[in-house]
C-alpha cells in the first residue's frame, strides 16, 4: 500500500517502529470514500491525492499535524474541528450496541454528554473515581471495548494513573483512550505510558491564545488511525486550515508558556492551601504520593480547583479579582475563572456532582502567564471580600 497523508499526517521517525496489540504502525493505507475515487491520472499524483479537497487533506493541516505528532511522540495524528470532535471520533468507531466504556470520574461535561448519547444507542458507561483505579477491574467485562481517562480530571485537577490503566487495558484486550488536554504534551505524553489514543483540545494550552476551536487525536496504530480518519471525513468534523495556521503559531511558544503556567499553578495552589477562608484546594503539586508515570513531569499546568464555604462566596471571589476573567475556557495566556456547577457541568444532577467531587461552591482557575506576584496579589484581594 502506498503511504499517503490525505487529511491526517504521519511522523516518519516512528512509522514502522512501534507495534501495539491494536495494530502495527507500519505503512498507512490510501483511504478512499465511495464518492471520492481518484480514477484520473490528473488527480493521482502524491501531491494531488493529499490536497484534492480540504475535508480529506490540506498542506497547512498536514504541516501542523506533523509538528503535533513530534510533540506527542506519535506516529499518526488527525486534526479535528474541536476537542469534542476528536473525542467522539476516537470513541465511536470502536463501540457498538451492547458494548461498554469504563471512564474516570469526573470528566469534562461535553464528554459526559457523549456518554449519555452513546447510552441511548446501547453503549453503557461505567465510572471509577479518578484517584482510585483499584475500582477499575470489577467494571471490566466481556463487553468493555474502551477505557477512557483524563490525565488530570476536569475540573478537580486530580491525576489519573495512566500507566497502570494501560496494564489493565492490555490484559483485557481493551483500548485505552486518554484526554491529555490539561497537562499538554510539554508536561506529559500518554502514548509513552501505554495509551492507544491520546487526545488534545487544541483550543487550550497548545494554541494558547483563546482564538481557536480545534482538536487533535494521535496514535501509534495504523488501524486506529484509519477508523478515526474515516469517522472524521464522513462526519465532516475536520479542522480548517486557518485554525491549523493559528494553532501552529501558538505551538511554537508552548514550552515557554507552559513553564509560566506550571509556575503560577503551583504558587497559587500553595497560597490557597494556606488560606483559612478556603475549604478545599486541588492541584497535583500539593500531592506527595503521585502515580509513578508522572515522576518526570516538568509541572502540572495552571488548573487549580478550590472550594469556598458557600456558593455566594464563590461568586464574589470569582467576580472580584482584577486579573481574572470570568470565562469557561482554559489554557490561554490570560487567567480565567469559572464555576463548573454553573458552566461545564451545569447539566449534571446534584447526585452526579457529589459523586464526581464537584461542589456548588467550587471554582476552577486557569492560571495564565501573568507575573506570578501580580496574580497572588489579585487573588488575595479577591479573597478579602468574602
Amino acid at each position: 500500500m502506498k503511504k499517503q497523508t490525505r487529511g491526517f499526517s504521519t511522523n516518519a521517525v516512528h512509522a514502522g517502529e512501534a507495534s501495539h496489540r491494536f495494530g502495527d504502525a507500519v505503512t498507512v493505507p490510501v483511504f478512499q470514500t465511495s464518492n471520492f475515487l481518484m480514477n484520473d491520472d490528473k488527480y493521482s499524483t502524491d501531491e494531488n491525492l493529499d490536497n484534492v479537497y480540504t475535508r480529506l487533506g490540506n498542506p497547512t493541516i498536514s504541516a501542523l499535524v506533523d509538528k503535533l505528532n513530534v510533540l506527542c511522540n506519535a506516529s499518526y495524528g488527525v486534526f479535528f474541528s474541536s476537542g469534542m470532535a476528536a473525542i467522539s471520533s476516537a470513541i465511536k468507531p470502536f463501540v457498538d450496541r451492547g458494548d461498554s466504556i469504563v471512564s474516570c470520574r469526573p470528566v469534562y461535561g461535553g464528554t459526559l454528554s457523549l456518554f449519555e448519547e452513546l447510552a441511548h444507542a446501547g453503549v453503557a458507561a461505567r465510572t471509577f473515581t479518578a484517584t482510585r483505579i483499584e475500582e477499575v477491574p470489577p467494571l471490566i467485562d466481556h463487553s468493555t471495548r474502551v477505557i477512557f481517562a483524563e490525565t488530570l480530571s476536569n475540573p478537580t485537577s486530580r491525576l489519573v494513573d495512566i500507566e497502570n490503566l494501560a496494564v489493565m487495558a492490555r490484559s483485557h484486550n481493551t483500548l485505552l483512550i486518554v484526554d491529555n488536554t490539561f497537562l499538554s504534551p510539554f508536561n506529559f505524553r500518554a502514548l509513552e505510558y501505554g495509551a492507544h489514543i491520546e487526545i488534545h483540545s487544541l483550543s487550550k494550552y497548545i494554541n494558547g491564545h483563546s482564538d481557536v476551536i480545534s482538536g487533535y487525536a494521535c496514535t501509534n496504530g495504523a488501524d486506529l488511525l484509519e477508523k478515526m480518519w474515516k469517522t472524521m471525513s464522513t462526519n465532516g468534523s475536520n479542522g480548517n486550515p486557518l485554525d491549523a495556521f493559528l494553532t501552529m503559531r501558538g505551538a511554537k511558544t508552548l514550552g515557554l508558556r507552559m513553564q509560566a503556567h506550571n509556575r503560577n499553578g503551583e504558587a497559587v495552589a500553595s497560597l490557597l492551601s494556606r488560606h483559612p477562608g478556603v475549604s478545599r484546594v486541588e492541584h497535583p503539586s500539593l500531592v506527595e504520593d503521585r502515580p509513578a508515570c508522572f515522576g518526570g513531569c516538568d509541572g502540572f499546568g495552571g488548573i487549580v480547583y478550590l472550594e469556598l464555604p458557600s456558593k455566594e462566596q464563590a461568586l464574589r471571589f470569582m467576580r472580584n479579582a482584577d486579573l481574572m476573567t470570568e470565562a469557561t475556557s482554559l489554557g490561554g495566556v490570560e487567567t480565567l475563572v469559572t464555576m463548573p456547577s454553573l458552566t461545564s457541568h451545569a447539566g449534571s444532577s446534584e447526585y452526579d456532582l457529589l459523586a464526581a467531587g464537584i461542589s456548588s461552591s467550587g471554582v476552577r482557575l486557569s492560571l495564565g502567564i501573568e507575573d506570578c506576584e501580580d496574580l497572588l496579589s489579585s487573588i488575595m484581594e479577591a479573597l478579602s471580600v468574602l
